[in-house]
């Protein structure tokens, strides 16, 4: 029946994690970069326009200033999509999540730098930073977690990783919206920065584990090769 698929997959997922460590470590990070994501989707935009005041120049609307921020953004994100793919070995475990730890930090970085911003132009650099650094990282994580992963179970990891991604969205969206109410939005870009350093560990964790192999499926048992 549909439960016991569900059941089956569950536990097929667990027995894959006791197994192969990493995977646990690629849930936390997912777990972790979903509490972040949620606050700062749903925030930033309103710190800026909230707290800022855009120049008079052209006489542009916010809704314009905003349109072309993301313009931008989406700009520079494909070309420093495409500085990471000549620059990084996408088939190295280690080399992506170097990379991923350098990025993440210099995310943090940027979300702290928004949230603190005293001029608008500031502001409007640093969120573009972020939001440049942050696409950056999907692609990255989407390689990092194909890695050494057999056909049979590549499915299940990336459904488990995206439970991870969604549960700390669930916790992280609320706490982070809890403080912008209690606090202002300033403190709640703040709360989002902080929240998402725990990840450096996870990665530094991750860098310690190595490269490790191809995690196959026998007779319903996972097994490590």
């Amino acid at each position: 029946t549909r439960w016991q698929t569900m059941a089956n997959t569950f536990q097929g997922g667990t027995r894959m994690i006791r197994s192969r460590p990493v995977l646990l470590t690629i849930i936390g990070i997912a777990f972790v970069f979903g509490m972040f994501n949620e606050g700062w989707d749903r925030l930033s935009v309103p710190h800026l326009l909230e707290n800022f005041t855009f120049p008079k120049f052209g006489g542009f609307s916010d809704v314009v200033w905003i349109g072309g921020i993301r313009l931008v953004v989406q700009v520079v994100g494909i070309a420093a999509l495409e500085l990471v793919r000549r620059r990084v070995d996408l088939s190295s475990h280690s080399a992506v999540s170097k990379t991923l730890f350098g990025i993440n930090g210099a995310l943090i970085v940027a979300v702290i730098a928004f949230a603190l911003s005293g001029s608008v132009m500031l502001a409007i650099v640093t969120m573009m930073a972020a939001s440049v650094l942050r696409g950056s990282i999907y692609p990255l994580e989407t390689a990092w977690v194909n890695q050494s992963l057999d056909s049979k179970v590549r499915a299940t990891v990336i459904s488990m990783t995206s439970l991870g991604d969604s549960f700390g969205q669930i916790f992280g969206g609320p706490a982070v919206g809890g403080v912008g109410s209690l606090f202002g939005l300033r403190a709640a870009m703040v709360t989002a920065g902080a929240v998402l350093t725990p990840i450096l560990f996870l990665y530094a964790r991750a860098v310690g584990q190595g490269d490790e192999a191809v995690i196959t499926v026998d007779e319903s048992v996972v097994a490590v090769e």
